[in-house]
């Protein structure tokens, strides 16, 4: 297993020192910098031989994909070609579909039209991505983020439904123990599970040697699923040590999922 950290360029430097194996940047930031910015990036990058392999974010809370007023495709077509160029030459090959304003569906609008729409412009993010080599992963959350599409079961059905060879979903694990979903789904994925996210389950810190978590379970259904790619952290600092926190949810992480 590979493992990453969701977080800035600008500490990724400190992930290579620490031993992580790559960085996931956020795409939707990548089309607000300028050209001489990003080339600034991939020099970094290049010269720390690590990576951003993944990006989260696809859509920003403006690039509405769900609702009556939703981007204009030709609008939402041109920021994907750009945001997933930039991904490739930063090493991508995963980007995730997460974006929960994006897609949250507005009061009274109808959900099986929300449906039709999210899976529309996956699949035209899809099509787009495969163009520069990068898998879409469809990323549930939980209600208190959004409220549409929440389970891993759901993943699978709307991966089914777009039925693009590169949109598969993603596994996280806070998302999955907030929502209280079987890990059975994980398993389910199988093949299709193509990336996966970690933080505590309650409070969605970093993982340490004092969690009371047994990661146990979690672990057994990403080996059963046959998964052992990559593995980001994606959640907050317990205090200031940044450092510290990350050397040893490393070390937890090296400890239950290799």
């Amino acid at each position: 297993m590979r493992f990453g950290v969701c977080t800035g360029i600008e500490n990724a430097a400190l992930l290579k020192e620490i031993g992580y194996d790559y960085i996931e940047l956020n795409l939707s930031k990548q089309d607000e910098i300028t050209e001489e910015q990003m080339r600034e990036q991939v020099s970094l990058l290049k010269e720390l031989n690590l990576y951003s392999e993944t990006f989260n974010c696809f859509y920003p809370a403006g690039k509405r994909i769900v609702g009556e007023d939703t981007t204009p495709e030709d609008e939402l077509r041109d920021y994907t070609h750009r945001v997933l160029e930039r991904a490739a030459r930063l090493g991508g090959q995963i980007a995730v579909y997460g974006s929960s304003k994006a897609r949250n569906i507005p009061e009274g609008f109808s959900r099986e039209r929300a449906y039709e729409q999210f899976c529309h412009f996956a699949r035209l993010s899809g099509e787009i991505a495969q163009q520069y080599g990068i898998v879409v992963v469809l990323e549930p959350l939980n209600k208190l983020e959004t409220n549409f599409f929440l389970t891993e079961e759901e993943a699978l059905q709307i991966m089914h439904d777009v039925d693009r060879p590169n949109v598969c979903v993603l596994a996280d694990m806070y998302h999955i123990c907030k929502e209280k979903e079987d890990f059975a789904h994980v398993i389910q994925a199988g093949s299709d599970l193509r990336h996966v996210h970690i933080a505590t389950p309650e409070v969605r810190t970093l993982p340490s040697f004092e969690d009371s978590f047994d990661y146990s379970t979690f672990a057994a259904a990403l080996q059963q699923a046959g998964y052992h790619a990559r593995m980001s952290l994606e959640g907050h600092l317990k205090g200031e040590d940044m450092r510290a926190e990350w050397t040893e949810a490393l070390a937890v992480l090296k400890k239950n999922f290799n």
